[in-house]
């Protein structure tokens, strides 16, 4: 019983932690006010398991290639210093996003299915992927 009570607080500790905690907006903000009521549930599976897939991947690889993990965090850290400088300039960002928008495009989903348990897993998904360390 003792067990169960220090998994239920590692749980409630692993919630408040500081790297989930921007996790909850927009978990909620994705969440409110959708038809489907597993949408949450969707949206934490996908981001798990992408996040989890993804880091045990990149580890294999940085293993097997003997490859300095640092270099892809500073790879990473140079990109993301990159596109958000991008971002202070509209024009090129803009420029941008729409090189980028027949890549990131899914197909013709309907709008039901965007804002379903399925468009929740997409969502979870691509944001484990974007939250991998």
């Amino acid at each position: 019983m003792l067990e169960l009570v220090f998994a239920l607080l590692a749980g409630i500790l692993t919630i408040a932690a500081p790297c989930t905690l921007p996790m909850l907006p927009i978990l909620l903000g994705a969440s409110i006010g959708r038809v489907g009521h597993l949408r949450p549930a969707m949206i934490a599976l996908g981001f798990v398991i992408s996040f989890s897939a993804t880091a045990l991947l990149l580890g294999a690889i940085t293993r097997l290639f003997d490859f300095d993990p640092n270099v892809l965090r500073e790879a990473a850290s140079i990109l993301l210093l990159g596109f958000g400088l991008l971002m202070l300039w509209p024009t090129p960002f803009e420029w941008l996003s729409m090189r980028l928008n027949g890549w990131l495009d899914l197909g013709n989903s309907s709008a039901a299915q965007r804002e379903g348990a399925l468009g929740g897993l997409i969502l979870g998904t691509t944001l484990g992927l974007v939250w991998t360390p």
